[in-house]
């Protein structure tokens, strides 16, 4: 276990990220930023404050909010989300009827077999829960959204998270 001084014993990404796990996120963005500034091009750093702010973001959502967060690791990306009853609801009332809960994943630049969007069915009864993506070729940034998706096509959001930036792949040697 990770102790709670100011200064960590050795400023490392594994120190950074033994902080996060344990839920000490100032700790851990602190020390993600001290090791962005020794080594600002480093993605696995940017990817670590970011999964530190994202973790911060969905810590301070209302516990029962409807919610969806991104984060990466490695090459996947993980999608948490939560919604309510109250949420479905609402997305049925705009659909005018039922809709099956999915999560609708947009890449950028576009993909061109999904101009609008990778639609993924989740079970109707999984109201919370994570589902981890392969990170797609070539896609510098993720966004995406948790709602109904109706037989015709059309995506009701419930809620949806901002985009967050891929880093690029890393070169083997």
């Amino acid at each position: 276990m990770v102790d709670d001084r100011d200064d960590p014993p050795i400023a490392t990404a594994t120190v950074a990220r033994l902080y996060m796990e344990q839920g000490k996120l100032t700790q851990a963005e602190r020390l993600f930023r001290l090791l962005l500034v020794r080594s600002p091009l480093d993605p696995a750093l940017s990817s670590g404050l970011a999964e530190v702010q994202r973790r911060r973001e969905l810590a301070a959502a209302p516990t029962g909010a409807d919610r969806i967060s991104l984060g990466l690791d490695d090459a996947e990306v993980a999608c948490t989300w939560h919604v309510t009853a109250e949420g479905l609801d609402r997305a049925r009332l705009v659909l005018d009827g039922t809709g099956q809960l999915s999560l609708k994943v947009a890449t950028f630049p576009i993909h061109p077999a999904s101009e609008t969007g990778q639609i993924i069915p989740l079970p109707a009864e999984q109201l919370t829960g994570v589902i981890r993506l392969e990170t797609p070729p070539g896609a510098t940034m993720i966004a995406a959204a948790v709602g109904l998706a109706a037989a015709t096509g059309r995506f009701v959001a419930v809620a949806h998270c901002p985009a967050i930036k891929i880093p690029p792949p890393k070169e083997i040697q």
